[in-house]
């Protein structure tokens, strides 16, 4: 201290030296004492650094042999955990969160609360858990545990405490298995197939995303996959040995060459194994399917149509009952990727590939019946026609066809009046070409009729019907001379069907 005049002051700075238990606000009494022996008292109030609070929880797993007496679903397992306040303060010590359900945190009772737990304090908390077919499909249990420390009175000094737990093997080890989630993508997810679809032989990046889901080191490593590079030993493959527990990583090495077939259908199939493996454990193989991986914008599309045809069995221009006719299906696929499971067997199609713009045609028949005739016309129902394009399902239905019957005309039931001609002195409106001469029973031949109606025929002389008669295909009528005519001349008179004459010839009935 430096010497002091009667009525001046000084500034001296003193270095206090706080005890390891000291936080927060202290009282500090000070003692000043003069060379003549006077001294002089005063308090003042300082703050103590507050030290930030801390603590520790540990694991106790239970004592048990598994391999000769492991667990079962539906047991409890018990734990012990021994949580220490490690701060230079009191704390309260909260339980938050923990898969050892059973007696750890608030409201259930017991829990493992505890407010004011002195700095250095520790106490014991004994939760539990009820093992799940999970558990023991998985043959081990990992707990956790989570404390929130606050220091008592300062709610604003506060953290978590998490238990750091070791793995309580639930059956025998060696034949639990090694365990990984692995999943592949592709790596080039920002390029636009639209404008920039992949060229045969070009190389699609792909990555994989392995993760352990084992509680201790494990060895992953690809065994097969249409990708290059993947499997080891070569350069580049997405091996990983000794990966810590829960541990993961991303191998982005892997190409693949897009081959023809595979741009003509739009896509490839990332599929790959691997294998995980860790000492002492039982291996495990995965089959690792990424799925369809597009190497273009797939449009797939699916289109057909149906035609109608008369096999017109007897020749004679009309449909007929037992005739058939031939519906010819044709299914095309104007899409940008090949097709394959095509069903169109409805339609006589046996094919299951369609190529792009190829198209594929069949044919099935329908026999008519006399409903159909009466009705003229036969309805091809609709078609429904699938295929795919990898997982896209495609679907069209084939429109209906209403295919119209050209039936022959039926027989007129009634006889028309008969017209009577002047074979004199008329002319007829069409040669029929007969001869000059005929006897009884002979055949007439009536020439230029045209087919497709009836015709009726009479005698001008006499009277005499002769009855209806359809022109066969070269337009003529064939009939035969009554016995009973009158001999000398007469006309056969020819009648269409609504009694309208059609024409006439003259003929001479020769008795011999």
């Amino acid at each position: 201290m430096p010497d002091i005049a009667p009525g001046a002051s000084a500034t001296v700075t003193v270095t206090l030296t706080a005890p390891g238990t000291a936080s927060g606000a202290l009282r500090v009494n000070a003692v000043y004492t003069a060379a003549d022996g006077r001294r002089a008292h005063y308090g003042t109030v300082v703050t103590a650094p507050v030290s930030t609070v801390t603590g520790t929880v540990v694991g106790t797993p239970p004592t048990r042999d598994v391999v000769a007496n492991p667990y079962r679903v539906g047991e409890t397992l018990p734990y012990t955990l021994r949580v220490t306040n490690s701060s230079q303060t009191a704390v309260d010590m909260v339980p938050t969160e923990s898969n050892l359900e059973v007696g750890f945190a608030p409201p259930s009772r017991p829990n493992y609360h505890w407010l004011g737990l002195a700095a250095g304090g520790a106490y014991n908390c004994y939760p539990s858990h009820v093992l799940t077919a999970e558990d023991i499909a998985r043959g081990w249990f990992l707990p956790t545990a989570t404390f929130q420390v606050t220091a008592t009175g300062d709610t604003s000094n506060t953290r978590t405490l998490s238990l750091g737990a070791t793995l309580v093997p639930l059956r025998d080890p060696a034949a639990v298995e090694a365990t990984a989630s692995i999943e592949g993508s592709r790596a080039d997810a920002g390029r636009d197939l639209a404008a920039n679809p992949y060229a045969v032989g070009e190389q699609v990046p792909y990555q994989f995303r392995v993760t352990s889901t084992s509680p201790f080191a494990t060895t992953v490593a690809p065994t097969a996959g249409d990708l290059r590079p993947l499997v080891p030993p070569g350069s580049g493959n997405c091996r990983w040995s000794n990966l810590a527990a829960f541990g993961s990583y991303t191998c982005t090495t892997p190409r693949h060459p897009v081959t023809q077939e595979e741009r003509d259908r739009g896509f490839f199939w990332a599929t790959s194994t691997w294998s995980v493996t860790a000492t002492g454990r039982r291996a495990s193989t995965y089959e690792v399917d990424g799925g369809e991986v597009d190497v273009v914008v797939r449009a797939p599309a699916l289109a057909g149509a149906q035609s109608v045809e008369l096999v017109d069995a007897n020749g004679d221009r009309y449909a007929s009952v037992g005739e058939q006719v031939v519906v010819t299906t044709t299914v095309g696929n104007p899409g940008n990727v090949a097709l394959d499971d095509l069903d169109a067997a409805a339609a006589g199609i046996d094919q299951h590939t369609l190529a792009i713009g190829a198209s594929v045609t069949g044919q099935r028949s329908i026999t008519l019946t006399q409903a159909d005739l009466d009705a003229g016309r036969v309805n091809v129902p609709a078609l429904d026609v699938t295929a795919t394009n990898g997982e896209k399902p495609m679907a069209t239905t084939i429109e209906a066809v209403e295919f119209a019957l050209d039936v022959k005309p039926p027989k007129p039931t009634t006889e028309p009046p008969l017209v009577r001609v002047d074979w004199d002195t008329m002319t007829p409106a069409i040669d029929l070409g007969t001869a000059r001469k005929y006897s009884r029973g002979a055949t007439v031949a009536l020439h230029g009729l045209e087919y497709g109606q009836w015709y009726y025929l009479h005698l001008a002389k006499d009277g005499q019907r002769i009855g209806w008669f359809f022109p066969e295909l070269d337009d003529t009528i064939t009939f035969v001379l009554p016995a009973d005519v009158p001999n000398g001349a007469t006309a056969v008179t020819v009648l269409d069907a609504s009694g309208e004459l059609v024409s006439f010839a003259k003929i001479v009935v020769n008795p011999r």
